[in-house]
C-alpha cells in the first residue's frame, strides 16, 4: 500500500509533506479525509501513525471549532426536552457560570485546569448568593479529561457512611465493640455497617 504522504514544492522552492489520510466514513457512507501539510516527511509520519492508531482504537476525535456555547445549546435543547420551563430555566442557571468564563472557548481547547479553575472561582469569588461550600456536587466534562466531579457543598464525601444516629446503651451493648467499651468506662464510636 502505497504511503498517503506526497511531498509538495511551494512557489517559493520550500518544501512540505501533505498528508492524506481515510478518517472513516459519514452518514451517507462516504470516505472522510483528512489533509495537513508538515515541514518534514518524520513529523507527517508520526501523525499518520497517530491518526491510523487512534481510528483504529475508536478514539480518534476530528478537530473542531465548536465553541462551549454551542455545545451547551445542543446539550440544553435535548437534556431539557419534555421538562417544565422552571426546570429548563434551573439547568441554564447552572451553566451560566460555565458559559461566562469558558463559553466562547473552542470545545477541545479547555483543559482539565480551566474546569479545576472554574470550579475554584465558582466557590469563592463566583458566589451569587448564599455562603461559600454550601452547594451539590457539580460535574464538568473536559476534552482531554472525561468528567470531573468537584464537591461544591458542606456533608460528607461521596461513599462515606453516616453517622449512626440514636445510639444507646442497649444498641452499643448489642455491638462486640461498644459492650466491651462500655464494660471498660468509655464511649467508644460505634463504626457504622455500610453505606445509607
Amino acid at each position: 500500500m502505497k504511503e498517503p504522504i506526497n511531498k509538495i514544492t511551494l512557489k517559493d522552492g520550500t518544501v512540505r509533506y501533505r498528508l492524506v489520510v481515510d478518517i472513516g466514513r459519514d452518514e451517507h457512507g462516504r470516505r472522510k479525509q483528512l489533509t495537513r501539510t508538515f515541514d518534514t516527511r518524520r513529523e507527517a509520519r508520526e501523525e499518520l501513525s497517530r491518526i491510523r492508531h487512534e481510528t483504529h482504537q475508536g478514539t480518534y476525535v476530528k478537530s473542531s471549532k465548536e465553541t462551549l456555547n454551542s455545545y451547551l445549546d445542543g446539550y440544553l435543547q435535548g437534556a431539557t426536552r419534555g421538562l417544565r420551563a422552571s426546570t429548563k430555566r434551573n439547568y441554564e442557571d447552572a451553566l451560566r457560570p460555565v458559559r461566562e468564563r469558558l463559553g466562547i472557548r473552542p470545545l477541545q481547547s479547555v483543559t482539565k485546569s480551566d474546569v479545576e479553575d472554574l470550579v475554584d472561582w465558582m466557590l469563592t469569588a463566583g458566589r451569587r448568593r448564599g455562603e461559600a461550600g454550601n452547594g451539590p456536587v457539580r460535574s464538568f466534562g473536559t476534552a482531554d479529561a472525561g468528567p470531573v466531579q468537584r464537591r461544591t457543598g458542606g456533608g460528607r464525601p461521596r461513599g462515606q457512611a453516616r453517622p449512626q444516629r440514636g445510639t444507646t446503651c442497649q444498641t452499643a451493648r448489642a455491638h462486640p465493640a461498644g459492650a466491651r467499651d462500655l464494660e471498660q468506662g468509655g464511649s467508644q464510636e460505634i463504626p457504622s455497617q455500610g453505606v445509607i
